[in-house]
């Protein structure tokens, strides 16, 4: 029975059957919300105000150390552990969402896993992190057969530098926050032409 944590975003509706409840009062009791795979099975529905774009995070420092959006739904991917998470989304297909992992073999892999089942998942790689690659990068062998042909230019470049970026380098950036407002923003215009 997998478990998938994620921070809601407001008016967010949790119901089973008769019962709901805002997953907001969940979350400013527990820290988050936190759903089982069996809830999903048993039939659990979001309703109310749903978000305007989803967040995935893959480490659980820079899952709970980021900043919290009243129209973002912020979810923590636990590396490989992917099956309830997926459930979640599931729920919410339409709405763009972008995944911020680690900057390396695995985090690629980890994106590349998702984006089979979720295939409008975009990189989210703030234009500012590439800064970090001086001081913040480690040494890493990235292997030959990870294919990189859609993957973001910062990431092929650490690959051919042999580098890699955690993402808990960039958490506490004051950048971060008007990053991802930015991207809500430009995406939702976006979507809005076409």
């Amino acid at each position: 029975d997998g478990l998938v944590r994620f921070r809601p975003n407001k008016g967010l509706i949790l119901r089973s059957g008769k019962t709901a409840i805002a997953a907001e009062e969940i979350s400013m009791l527990c820290g988050d919300v936190c759903l089982s795979e069996r809830a999903f099975m048993d039939g659990i529905t979001f309703e109310g105000s749903f978000p305007k774009a989803i967040l995935t995070v893959e480490n659980l420092g820079a899952y709970i150390d980021l900043p919290s959006f009243d129209d973002i739904l912020i979810v923590h991917i636990s590396g490989w552990d992917t099956l309830t998470p997926k459930l979640l989304l599931s729920k919410f297909e339409s709405i763009p969402s972008f995944h911020f992992g680690d900057l390396d073999e695995a985090g690629v892999r980890i994106y590349q896993h998702l984006k089979k089942d979720l295939p409008s998942l975009q990189w989210f790689i703030p234009d500012f992190w590439g800064e970090y690659v001086a001081h913040r990068a480690l040494k890493a062998k990235w292997p030959q057969d990870l294919e990189l042909d859609f993957e973001h230019p910062l990431i092929v470049n650490l690959k051919e530098k042999e580098l890699f970026l955690e993402q808990e380098c960039i958490i506490l950036d004051k950048r971060i926050t008007f990053y991802i407002d930015r991207i809500k923003k430009e995406y939702l215009a976006c979507r809005r032409k076409s």
